[in-house]
Protein backbone atom coordinates (compact mmCIF):
# COMPACT_ATOMS: atom_id res chain seq x y z
CA UNK A 1 0.00 0.00 0.00
CA UNK A 2 1.25 3.47 -0.88
CA UNK A 3 1.53 5.86 2.10
CA UNK A 4 -1.03 8.66 1.89
CA UNK A 5 1.71 11.30 2.05
CA UNK A 6 2.84 10.21 -1.44
CA UNK A 7 -0.59 10.56 -3.07
CA UNK A 8 -0.01 14.14 -4.32
CA UNK A 9 2.99 12.92 -6.33
CA UNK A 10 0.86 10.34 -8.14
CA UNK A 11 -1.76 12.82 -9.32
CA UNK A 12 -1.93 13.12 -13.15
CA UNK A 13 -0.14 16.08 -14.71
CA UNK A 14 -3.47 17.21 -16.17
CA UNK A 15 -4.42 18.39 -12.67
CA UNK A 16 -1.87 21.19 -13.10
CA UNK A 17 -3.04 24.54 -14.41
CA UNK A 18 -2.21 24.96 -18.10
CA UNK A 19 -1.66 21.26 -18.80
CA UNK A 20 -4.41 20.17 -21.16
CA UNK A 21 -4.97 17.29 -23.59
CA UNK A 22 -2.36 18.57 -26.06
CA UNK A 23 0.34 18.86 -23.39
CA UNK A 24 -0.72 15.50 -21.97
CA UNK A 25 -0.04 13.82 -25.32
CA UNK A 26 3.35 15.52 -25.69
CA UNK A 27 4.38 14.68 -22.11
CA UNK A 28 3.44 11.03 -22.60
CA UNK A 29 5.84 10.87 -25.51
CA UNK A 30 8.56 12.85 -23.71
CA UNK A 31 8.39 10.85 -20.49
CA UNK A 32 7.80 7.46 -22.19
CA UNK A 33 4.47 6.91 -20.43
CA UNK A 34 1.64 4.87 -21.94
CA UNK A 35 -0.87 6.75 -19.79
CA UNK A 36 -1.07 10.31 -18.50
CA UNK A 37 2.19 11.01 -16.62
CA UNK A 38 2.12 11.64 -12.91
CA UNK A 39 3.65 14.58 -11.09
CA UNK A 40 6.51 12.37 -9.91
CA UNK A 41 7.30 11.52 -13.55
CA UNK A 42 7.47 15.22 -14.34
CA UNK A 43 9.62 16.07 -11.32
CA UNK A 44 12.14 13.37 -12.19
CA UNK A 45 12.59 14.76 -15.72
CA UNK A 46 15.77 16.63 -14.83
CA UNK A 47 17.46 19.47 -16.75
CA UNK A 48 20.33 18.71 -19.09
CA UNK A 49 21.97 22.13 -18.80
CA UNK A 50 21.35 25.72 -17.74
CA UNK A 51 21.43 29.15 -19.33
CA UNK A 52 23.05 31.91 -17.31
CA UNK A 53 21.08 35.11 -17.86
CA UNK A 54 22.96 37.04 -15.18
CA UNK A 55 25.44 38.29 -17.78
CA UNK A 56 24.18 41.88 -18.22
CA UNK A 57 26.66 43.89 -20.27
CA UNK A 58 25.99 47.12 -22.12
CA UNK A 59 25.26 46.75 -25.83
CA UNK A 60 28.76 47.79 -26.90
CA UNK A 61 30.31 45.25 -24.48
CA UNK A 62 28.12 42.30 -25.50
CA UNK A 63 30.36 39.48 -26.73
CA UNK A 64 29.28 37.84 -29.96
CA UNK A 65 28.18 34.24 -29.52
CA UNK A 66 27.32 34.53 -25.82
CA UNK A 67 23.96 34.61 -24.06
CA UNK A 68 23.39 38.04 -22.56
CA UNK A 69 20.61 40.01 -20.94
CA UNK A 70 20.35 43.60 -22.16
CA UNK A 71 18.49 46.51 -20.64
CA UNK A 72 17.29 48.50 -23.64
CA UNK A 73 14.77 51.08 -24.73
CA UNK A 74 12.56 50.24 -27.72
CA UNK A 75 13.13 52.83 -30.49
CA UNK A 76 11.06 51.68 -33.48
CA UNK A 77 9.56 48.71 -35.31
CA UNK A 78 10.03 47.61 -38.89
CA UNK A 79 7.34 45.05 -39.71
CA UNK A 80 8.11 42.34 -42.26
CA UNK A 81 7.34 43.21 -45.88
CA UNK A 82 6.44 39.61 -46.77
CA UNK A 83 6.20 36.20 -45.16
CA UNK A 84 9.92 35.48 -45.58
CA UNK A 85 11.24 38.81 -44.35
CA UNK A 86 11.95 39.17 -40.62
CA UNK A 87 10.18 41.57 -38.30
CA UNK A 88 12.80 43.92 -36.85
CA UNK A 89 12.70 45.88 -33.62
CA UNK A 90 15.38 48.53 -33.12
CA UNK A 91 16.41 49.12 -29.52
CA UNK A 92 19.32 50.78 -27.75
CA UNK A 93 21.01 51.81 -24.56
CA UNK A 94 23.41 54.65 -23.94
CA UNK A 95 26.27 52.71 -25.53
CA UNK A 96 24.80 51.51 -28.82
CA UNK A 97 22.04 49.92 -30.89
CA UNK A 98 20.81 46.34 -31.11
CA UNK A 99 18.33 44.74 -33.51
CA UNK A 100 15.78 42.25 -32.20
CA UNK A 101 14.81 39.90 -35.03
CA UNK A 102 11.64 37.81 -35.29
CA UNK A 103 10.58 35.45 -38.05
CA UNK A 104 6.89 34.90 -38.76
CA UNK A 105 5.56 36.64 -35.64
CA UNK A 106 1.91 36.10 -34.75
CA UNK A 107 -0.44 39.06 -34.88
CA UNK A 108 0.41 42.06 -32.75
CA UNK A 109 2.38 40.00 -30.25
CA UNK A 110 5.62 41.93 -30.77
CA UNK A 111 3.97 45.35 -30.46
CA UNK A 112 2.48 44.30 -27.12
CA UNK A 113 5.74 42.83 -25.83
CA UNK A 114 7.96 45.66 -27.09
CA UNK A 115 6.03 48.93 -27.17
CA UNK A 116 7.95 51.90 -28.55
CA UNK A 117 9.54 53.99 -25.82
CA UNK A 118 9.35 51.24 -23.19
CA UNK A 119 12.26 49.83 -21.23
CA UNK A 120 12.66 46.09 -21.60
CA UNK A 121 15.06 43.36 -20.54
CA UNK A 122 15.79 40.97 -23.41
CA UNK A 123 17.88 37.80 -23.37
CA UNK A 124 19.43 35.80 -26.14
CA UNK A 125 22.57 34.99 -28.10
CA UNK A 126 24.32 38.01 -29.60
CA UNK A 127 25.13 37.85 -33.31
CA UNK A 128 26.48 40.43 -35.77
CA UNK A 129 24.62 41.35 -38.95
CA UNK A 130 25.86 44.17 -41.19
CA UNK A 131 28.06 45.34 -38.33
CA UNK A 132 25.14 45.74 -35.93
CA UNK A 133 24.52 43.47 -32.92
CA UNK A 134 21.32 41.48 -33.17
CA UNK A 135 19.42 38.89 -31.15
CA UNK A 136 17.14 36.49 -33.01
CA UNK A 137 13.93 35.65 -31.15
CA UNK A 138 15.01 37.00 -27.77
CA UNK A 139 13.54 35.17 -24.79
CA UNK A 140 12.43 36.12 -22.27
CA UNK A 141 11.29 39.70 -22.88
CA UNK A 142 10.44 41.30 -19.54
CA UNK A 143 9.49 44.60 -18.04
CA UNK A 144 11.24 45.82 -14.90
CA UNK A 145 8.76 44.26 -12.47
CA UNK A 146 8.93 40.82 -14.10
CA UNK A 147 12.72 40.99 -14.41
CA UNK A 148 13.05 41.58 -10.66
CA UNK A 149 11.48 38.13 -10.09
CA UNK A 150 13.80 36.36 -12.54
CA UNK A 151 16.31 33.97 -10.99
CA UNK A 152 18.87 34.61 -13.69
CA UNK A 153 19.63 30.92 -14.25
CA UNK A 154 17.22 28.97 -16.43
CA UNK A 155 17.19 25.16 -16.61
CA UNK A 156 17.18 23.59 -20.08
CA UNK A 157 15.33 20.28 -20.45
CA UNK A 158 15.26 17.55 -23.08
CA UNK A 159 12.15 18.26 -25.18
CA UNK A 160 10.01 16.68 -27.86
CA UNK A 161 8.65 18.32 -31.00
CA UNK A 162 5.74 20.62 -30.23
CA UNK A 163 6.54 21.07 -26.54
CA UNK A 164 7.82 24.53 -25.68
CA UNK A 165 10.54 24.91 -23.08
CA UNK A 166 8.57 27.60 -21.28
CA UNK A 167 5.50 25.37 -20.99
CA UNK A 168 7.54 22.55 -19.53
CA UNK A 169 9.23 24.88 -17.04
CA UNK A 170 5.87 26.21 -15.86
CA UNK A 171 4.47 22.70 -15.45
CA UNK A 172 7.49 21.56 -13.42
CA UNK A 173 7.36 24.71 -11.27
CA UNK A 174 3.69 23.98 -10.54
CA UNK A 175 4.50 20.35 -9.71
CA UNK A 176 7.15 21.48 -7.23
CA UNK A 177 4.48 23.29 -5.21
CA UNK A 178 2.72 19.93 -4.73
CA UNK A 179 5.85 18.21 -3.39
CA UNK A 180 5.29 17.29 0.29
CA UNK A 181 7.91 17.28 3.02
CA UNK A 182 8.76 13.60 3.04
CA UNK A 183 10.24 11.76 6.02
CA UNK A 184 13.91 10.94 5.49
CA UNK A 185 14.69 7.37 4.45
CA UNK A 186 18.47 7.67 4.06
CA UNK A 187 20.46 6.90 7.18
CA UNK A 188 21.81 9.93 9.08
CA UNK A 189 25.35 8.61 8.72
CA UNK A 190 25.10 8.65 4.91
CA UNK A 191 23.41 12.06 4.89
CA UNK A 192 26.21 13.57 6.96
CA UNK A 193 29.04 11.85 5.11
CA UNK A 194 27.75 12.83 1.66
CA UNK A 195 26.36 16.24 2.69
CA UNK A 196 22.99 15.33 1.17
CA UNK A 197 20.14 17.88 1.45
CA UNK A 198 16.52 16.79 1.97
CA UNK A 199 14.81 15.39 -1.13
CA UNK A 200 12.50 18.38 -1.51
CA UNK A 201 15.42 20.81 -1.42
CA UNK A 202 17.39 18.70 -3.89
CA UNK A 203 14.56 18.67 -6.45
CA UNK A 204 13.88 22.36 -5.93
CA UNK A 205 17.51 23.36 -6.49
CA UNK A 206 18.00 21.14 -9.53
CA UNK A 207 14.85 22.50 -11.20
CA UNK A 208 15.45 26.04 -9.95
CA UNK A 209 19.24 26.38 -9.76
CA UNK A 210 20.65 29.33 -7.89
CA UNK A 211 24.19 28.65 -9.04
CA UNK A 212 25.53 27.20 -12.29
CA UNK A 213 26.97 24.26 -10.35
CA UNK A 214 23.64 23.20 -8.83
CA UNK A 215 22.94 20.66 -11.59
CA UNK A 216 26.43 19.18 -11.81
CA UNK A 217 26.50 15.44 -10.99
CA UNK A 218 29.11 15.93 -8.29
CA UNK A 219 26.96 18.54 -6.55
CA UNK A 220 25.04 17.35 -3.43
CA UNK A 221 21.64 18.19 -4.99
CA UNK A 222 22.07 16.00 -8.07
CA UNK A 223 24.02 13.34 -6.14
CA UNK A 224 21.17 13.07 -3.63
CA UNK A 225 18.71 12.26 -6.41
CA UNK A 226 21.09 9.73 -7.94
CA UNK A 227 21.57 8.04 -4.56
CA UNK A 228 17.79 7.85 -4.06
CA UNK A 229 17.41 6.16 -7.44
CA UNK A 230 20.20 3.69 -6.68
CA UNK A 231 18.86 2.93 -3.20
CA UNK A 232 15.31 2.43 -4.51
CA UNK A 233 16.58 0.03 -7.16
CA UNK A 234 18.61 -1.97 -4.68
CA UNK A 235 15.72 -2.19 -2.20
CA UNK A 236 13.33 -3.28 -4.95
CA UNK A 237 15.81 -5.94 -6.07
CA UNK A 238 16.24 -7.14 -2.47
CA UNK A 239 12.46 -7.47 -2.08
CA UNK A 240 12.21 -9.46 -5.31
CA UNK A 241 15.09 -11.71 -4.28
CA UNK A 242 13.49 -12.30 -0.87
CA UNK A 243 10.20 -13.22 -2.53
CA UNK A 244 11.93 -15.64 -4.91
CA UNK A 245 13.80 -17.31 -2.06
CA UNK A 246 10.74 -17.61 0.17
CA UNK A 247 9.42 -20.97 -1.17
CA UNK A 248 11.22 -23.90 0.41
CA UNK A 249 13.95 -25.55 -1.60
CA UNK A 250 15.68 -28.92 -1.40
CA UNK A 251 19.17 -29.65 -0.15
CA UNK A 252 21.28 -30.60 -3.16
CA UNK A 253 24.87 -30.90 -1.88
CA UNK A 254 26.69 -34.17 -1.19
CA UNK A 255 29.83 -35.06 0.69
CA UNK A 256 32.30 -33.59 -1.84
CA UNK A 257 33.81 -36.83 -3.18
CA UNK A 258 33.01 -36.06 -6.85
CA UNK A 259 34.26 -32.51 -6.53
CA UNK A 260 37.56 -33.72 -5.11
CA UNK A 261 38.03 -36.13 -8.04
CA UNK A 262 37.43 -33.34 -10.59
CA UNK A 263 39.78 -30.96 -8.80
CA UNK A 264 42.48 -33.68 -8.72
CA UNK A 265 42.00 -34.22 -12.48
CA UNK A 266 42.54 -30.55 -13.31
CA UNK A 267 45.93 -29.69 -14.85
CA UNK A 268 46.00 -26.60 -12.62
CA UNK A 269 44.99 -25.54 -9.15
CA UNK A 270 41.81 -23.56 -8.53
CA UNK A 271 42.34 -19.89 -7.92
CA UNK A 272 41.31 -18.38 -4.60
CA UNK A 273 38.34 -16.72 -6.32
CA UNK A 274 37.20 -20.01 -7.87
CA UNK A 275 37.53 -21.84 -4.56
CA UNK A 276 35.65 -19.09 -2.76
CA UNK A 277 32.85 -19.12 -5.34
CA UNK A 278 32.54 -22.89 -5.12
CA UNK A 279 32.34 -22.77 -1.30
CA UNK A 280 29.59 -20.13 -1.48
CA UNK A 281 27.58 -22.16 -4.01
CA UNK A 282 27.95 -25.37 -1.99
CA UNK A 283 26.83 -23.54 1.14
CA UNK A 284 23.72 -22.35 -0.70
CA UNK A 285 22.98 -25.86 -1.96
CA UNK A 286 23.07 -27.20 1.60
CA UNK A 287 20.31 -24.82 2.72
CA UNK A 288 16.57 -25.62 2.48
CA UNK A 289 15.92 -22.41 0.49
CA UNK A 290 16.31 -21.58 -3.17
CA UNK A 291 19.72 -20.48 -4.36
CA UNK A 292 19.77 -17.14 -6.14
CA UNK A 293 23.31 -16.32 -7.14
CA UNK A 294 25.27 -14.80 -10.05
CA UNK A 295 28.75 -16.03 -10.92
CA UNK A 296 30.62 -13.18 -12.60
CA UNK A 297 34.01 -13.30 -14.29
CA UNK A 298 35.93 -12.25 -17.37
CA UNK A 299 36.29 -14.49 -20.41
CA UNK A 300 38.75 -17.26 -19.59
CA UNK A 301 38.60 -16.73 -15.83
CA UNK A 302 37.31 -20.27 -15.16
CA UNK A 303 33.55 -19.94 -14.73
CA UNK A 304 32.85 -23.19 -16.60
CA UNK A 305 34.93 -25.25 -14.15
CA UNK A 306 33.06 -23.70 -11.22
CA UNK A 307 29.77 -24.56 -12.93
CA UNK A 308 30.95 -28.16 -13.42
CA UNK A 309 31.90 -28.43 -9.76
CA UNK A 310 28.51 -27.03 -8.75
CA UNK A 311 26.87 -29.71 -10.94
CA UNK A 312 29.08 -32.32 -9.26
CA UNK A 313 27.83 -31.20 -5.84
CA UNK A 314 24.28 -31.89 -7.02
CA UNK A 315 25.28 -35.25 -8.52
CA UNK A 316 26.77 -36.25 -5.16
CA UNK A 317 23.25 -36.00 -3.75
CA UNK A 318 22.00 -38.40 -6.43
CA UNK A 319 20.39 -35.71 -8.59
CA UNK A 320 20.83 -34.55 -12.16
CA UNK A 321 22.16 -31.13 -13.16
CA UNK A 322 21.85 -29.19 -16.43
CA UNK A 323 24.31 -26.63 -17.74
CA UNK A 324 22.48 -24.39 -20.20
CA UNK A 325 24.11 -22.35 -22.96
CA UNK A 326 22.55 -19.72 -25.26
CA UNK A 327 23.83 -21.22 -28.52
CA UNK A 328 24.51 -24.72 -29.85
CA UNK A 329 28.11 -23.84 -30.65
CA UNK A 330 28.76 -22.75 -27.07
CA UNK A 331 26.94 -25.81 -25.72
CA UNK A 332 29.23 -28.14 -27.72
CA UNK A 333 32.29 -26.18 -26.61
CA UNK A 334 31.27 -26.64 -22.97
CA UNK A 335 30.58 -30.33 -23.52
CA UNK A 336 34.02 -30.81 -25.03
CA UNK A 337 35.61 -29.06 -22.04
CA UNK A 338 33.77 -30.72 -19.18
CA UNK A 339 33.19 -34.28 -20.47
CA UNK A 340 36.75 -35.56 -19.83
CA UNK A 341 36.81 -34.05 -16.34
CA UNK A 342 33.35 -35.38 -15.46
CA UNK A 343 34.21 -38.88 -16.68
CA UNK A 344 37.31 -38.92 -14.43
CA UNK A 345 34.89 -38.50 -11.52
CA UNK A 346 32.50 -41.19 -12.83
CA UNK A 347 29.83 -38.71 -13.97
CA UNK A 348 27.86 -39.27 -17.17
CA UNK A 349 27.60 -36.29 -19.57
CA UNK A 350 25.12 -35.93 -22.43
CA UNK A 351 24.45 -33.03 -24.75
CA UNK A 352 20.93 -32.05 -25.78
CA UNK A 353 20.37 -29.46 -28.52
CA UNK A 354 17.61 -28.65 -30.94
CA UNK A 355 18.89 -31.15 -33.49
CA UNK A 356 18.92 -34.13 -31.09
Amino acid sequence: MRPAILNPLFAPVTTLSGVGPKQDKLLRYLLSCSETPRLVDLLLHLPASVIDRRNRPKVRDAEVGTVVTLEVTVDRHRPSRNARAPYLVYASDETGDVVLTFFRPKGDYIEKMLPVGAKRYVSGTVQMYDGVPQIVHPHPILDEAAFAKLSGIDPVYPLTEGLALGSLRRAIAAALTKLPDLPEWISPEVLNRCNFPPLKEALTRVHGPQELTDILPENPFWSRLAFDELLAGQLALALVRAQLRRPAGNRHAGDGHLRRKIIDALPYALTNSQAGALDAIAADLEKPVRMLRLLQGDVGSGKTVVALLAAAAVAEAGKQAALMAPTEILARQHAKTITPLAERAGMNVAILTGRE
